[in-house]
C-alpha cells in the first residue's frame, strides 16, 4: 500500500533435505514419496503467496528452483529438484502467471559444461573469493550449492 515492491523468493532447501551420502542419521534424506507430498504443499504455498500479491495489485512471477550440480558416476546430471520445478510450473500455468524455468536452464548449462568443468569453475570461484578476502560457501558434498 505504500508503493513498495514485494519480491518473494522461495528456495529449494526442503526438496531432499538430509545427507545424500547416508552417513548422517540426524538428517536422513527424504524418500521420493515424501518429496512428492512436500511438492504439493509447496504448490499450495506458492498459490497463497501469488493470490496475496495479485490481491494487492502486484504481478507475481514464478521461478523454478535452480538445479543442483549433482552428477552420477558416468558424469551425467542427476536431477534432484524436478518435483519442485514441476510444482512451480503448474502453479504458473494454472494461475496464468509468468514463469521462468531456472531448473531447465541450469540443467542444460551443467550438462553442456560437464562435471569436470563445473568442478573447475567451482574451484576457481573459491580461489577468487578467498583472494578477495571473502568467505567461500561450503561446497562440501555433491549436493551442496548450485
Amino acid at each position: 500500500d505504500l508503493g513498495h515492491t514485494i519480491v518473494l523468493i522461495i528456495g529449494d532447501f526442503t526438496a531432499m533435505v538430509g545427507d545424500p551420502t547416508g552417513r548422517s542419521t540426524t538428517r536422513p534424506q527424504l524418500t521420493r514419496d515424501e518429496v512428492l507430498r512436500n511438492a504439493e504443499t509447496y504448490k499450495a504455498e506458492l498459490r497463497t503467496h501469488a493470490e496475496r500479491i495479485l490481491a494487492r495489485g502486484g504481478v507475481p512471477v514464478v521461478l523454478s528452483s535452480m538445479e543442483r550440480r549433482n552428477f552420477d558416476e558416468q558424469g551425467r546430471l542427476k536431477p534432484s529438484l524436478l518435483e519442485y520445478a514441476d510444482a512451480a510450473r503448474a502453479v504458473a500455468r494454472d494461475m496464468k502467471l509468468a514463469f521462468i524455468d531456472l531448473n531447465e536452464w541450469g540443467a542444460l548449462r551443467y550438462e553442456a559444461l560437464g562435471k569436470a568443468e563445473v568442478e573447475r569453475l567451482k574451484a576457481q570461484l573459491v580461489r577468487q573469493l578467498e583472494a578477495s578476502g571473502l568467505e567461500a560457501p561450503d561446497f562440501s558434498g555433491e549436493n551442496a550449492g548450485h
